[in-house]
């Protein structure tokens, strides 16, 4: 037996080498732009493959902001928390939380659940 559930994408966000957001990726591939290029964050001279679109010239501070976090994960991690803030900020979803009253903005919290946040945004 099968359910049958409804999503919503409220907003994307990414980080690969060719630029960070979807913007700036989605300009990089209509340009035709590769971000592919030989490694060298490391020495790959053991590696099988020397290429890739590593994420160059990017400063840490820019991908998460409290740098804490610098020193207690990885790298990996912060381009995800980079992409998921990104994700967060093109909802709106913090943007529509402030235009309501504060009794509605404590139940519209980052506990919100799935079938509420759907609900609430007219999705």
């Amino acid at each position: 037996m099968s359910t049958k559930t409804s999503i919503a994408i409220t907003g994307c966000g990414a980080v690969c080498g060719a630029g960070l957001g979807t913007d700036e990726i989605w300009s990089a591939i209509l340009a035709g732009k590769s971000a592919v290029g030989p490694i060298e964050q490391w020495d790959a001279a053991n590696w099988p493959v020397k290429i890739s679109a590593e994420v160059r010239n990017v400063d840490n501070r820019t991908l998460v902001e409290d740098r804490k976090l610098h020193k207690m994960i990885s790298r990996t991690d912060m381009f995800g928390l980079c992409a998921a803030h990104q994700a967060v900020q093109q909802s709106g979803l913090l943007t529509h939380r402030d235009t309501l009253a504060d009794d509605a903005k404590t139940k519209f919290n980052d506990r919100t659940d799935r079938k509420s946040v759907v609900t609430r945004c007219g999705c």
